[in-house]
Parts: C-alpha cells; structure tokens; sequence
C-alpha cells in the first residue's frame, strides 16, 4: 500500500483519504511539470500566501520538501511564477516605472542626446518593455548553472527547473519593492542588486545542502552572479537583433 508523501498516511488508490494528495513516487519527471501546468495555471484557489511564507524562509528546503513529494498545501512551481511575475508587472503599469530614466535620476543628469546613446537606450528600453518574457528565459538558465554546479546533490535538471520556477518567482518581490523605495530616492532601486545575489545564493545552498558549507555558498554566488550575466547578455542580443533586423 502507498503511503502519502505528504501526510504519511496509508491508503489503496490514486488519492490519499486522509489529506486527498494524490499519489508520487518521491521525484519530478518533464510530463509530470507539463501536467501540472496545464492543471493549474490558471486556478488561483491554493495557498499563496503560505508558499510565499516558505520561500522567503526556507526556500531551498521547501523545494527538496515539494519535489520529494509533499506537494498538496502549495501553489505550484509554475503557477506560482507566473502570479509573482503577473504581479510585478502589473505595478510596474500601474506606477509607470521606467528604470532608464530611474537610472538618469539616481545620477542625477539628463538624458544624453547623442543618437549611438539613444539607440542603445532604445534596446533598454526594449529589454525593460519585454522584461517578463526574458524573465522566464532566466528560469532555465539558473536551473541549468544549478545542476550544473550542484550536481552531487542528485537532483536531476527537471527538478532544478522546478526549484527554478519557484526562486525566480519569489525574486520578483524585490524589484517590487524596489520600485516603491525609488520614490525616496531613485538610488535605492539599486539595492535590489544586492538583495537578489544574497537571496539566489542563499537558496541554492538551502537547496542542495552540500557538505562544505563555504565551497557551496561560494558556488551559490558564481551561479547567482553567472545565471544574471547570461540573463542580461541573452536580453541585450535579442534587443540589438530586434533593432537591427526588424527596426
């Protein structure tokens, strides 16, 4: 007879009686992601606010906890990215933030009127309207550097892919918030920077629990700070071909 992953309860069928998860074998598999997807997305009756809450203080043991199976009391990993994101840029449209000209404010200047500047403003410009759908390109390329950094942990690219869904959608609490302090002053927008490297790091360490501490958060940081550079020079290459070839 199975027992439930998330209550530890025995039960016969496909559902447990007790707390009605259904039932897993403990790992994530590619079709079990897409099935989860298109179950969910757009059901928006689990507990938000309680994933929230784990993953702004336990992220990564929260990640193992779901992938391994106890999966009912959360939102998940897909749905959640996609609300968090949904979320974000809706106070970006609200507020009608622009980080370029954030970004003036904080030096304290004007905006240049060299047309080469321009043009490259305009691929950021570019970058900063279509932030979201770059945003999800990000998702596979911190799961990819994850496995990749962290692969004694055993845990395989699917499932750092879910504990990437998850990380990246929690992560876009911070430009939020960042978006709001810019109106004490356009410099703190910047902190954001900051926040994201530690919080990414720090995720992945509570994620693969690696034997050596420091070894592990020292790969934590490469990872942060490398899945970000990728991130930014994927962005900007699409932007400049956009430009280029379609402007």
């Amino acid at each position: 007879m199975p027992v439930c992953k998330n209550c530890t309860h025995t039960f016969n069928g496909l559902f447990c009686d007790q707390c009605g998860q259904q039932e897993n074998n403990g790992r994530f598999t590619g079709k079990e992601l897409a099935g989860d997807f298109i179950a969910q997305v757009f059901t928006f009756e689990l507990p938000l606010l309680h994933t929230i809450q784990q993953l702004l203080t336990r992220p990564g043991r929260f990640c193992a906890e779901y992938i391994r199976g106890k999966r009912k009391p959360y939102t998940s990993p897909i749905q959640y990215f996609l609300i968090m994101a949904g979320l974000h840029l809706l106070v970006r449209v609200l507020t009608k933030f622009d980080p370029i000209a954030n970004q003036y404010k904080a030096m304290g200047t004007k905006p240049p009127t060299d047309k080469a500047i321009q043009r490259g403003e305009s691929v950021g410009h570019f970058i900063s309207e279509n932030l979201n759908n770059f945003f999800f390109i990000l998702v596979f390329i911190f799961a990819f550097l994850s496995w990749l950094f962290f692969r004694k942990s055993k845990f395989t690219y699917t499932e750092n892919v879910v504990f990437a869904f998850y990380i990246a959608g929690t992560y876009t609490i911070f430009p939020t918030i960042a978006i709001f302090l810019s109106y004490i002053h356009p410099s703190l927008y910047y902190c954001l920077y900051l926040f994201t490297i530690v919080y990414l790091s720090w995720s992945l360490v509570d994620f693969h629990q690696p034997m050596n501490r420091l070894l592990g958060t020292l790969k934590g940081v490469i990872t942060s700070v490398l899945s970000y550079i990728a991130y930014i020079l994927f962005a900007s290459t699409v932007g400049m071909m956009y430009f280029h070839w379609i402007r």
